[in-house]
This record gives structure tokens, sequence and C-alpha cells, in this order.
């Protein structure tokens, strides 16, 4: 056998370069739903915040006496929140 007729295992063919083309791609598409999922788990995350921060602002308001002006007590003051 001469060198000439010996097959090239060692070269970077052509399937090669289309393998790691996809592989980029589905990568870079996993990557996009990875972080598409966080943000929409964050984001539903400070609505659930936001609508508790609601409801305990509405119970504040609802125990609150009726205001009274120039009043600094706990009782009365409008910007009572956490």
């Amino acid at each position: 056998m001469t060198a000439a007729a010996a097959p090239l295992t060692g070269a970077f063919t052509g399937a090669h370069l289309i393998a790691v083309i996809v592989l980029v791609l589905v990568l870079w598409i996993l990557t996009r739903a990875w972080v598409s999922a966080t943000v929409r788990k964050s984001q539903i995350r400070e609505d659930a915040r936001l609508e508790n921060r609601r409801r305990y602002r509405a119970e504040l308001i609802a125990r609150r006496g009726p205001r009274i002006r120039g009043c600094r007590c706990e009782c009365h003051r409008l910007s009572a929140v956490r």
C-alpha cells in the first residue's frame, strides 16, 4: 500500500464542519430557551410579589382608622408600608 492510496483518517472533512455547525446551533437554541424560561419565571415571581404587596397595602388601608390631619401615629399614617 502506498502513501497515496492511504485513506484520509485525520482530515477535517465537510461532515465534521456540518456536525460542528449543528452542535453550535443546538447549543444556541438551548441557551436561548433556558434564558427565556428563567426570565419568565422571574417575571411570574415579581408579579406574585407585587400582588402580595397590593393585598397587604389594601389590608392596612382597611384596618387603618380615619385620616386625621397632622396625626403621625401608626394608625393614621398613610405611608405605613413595609
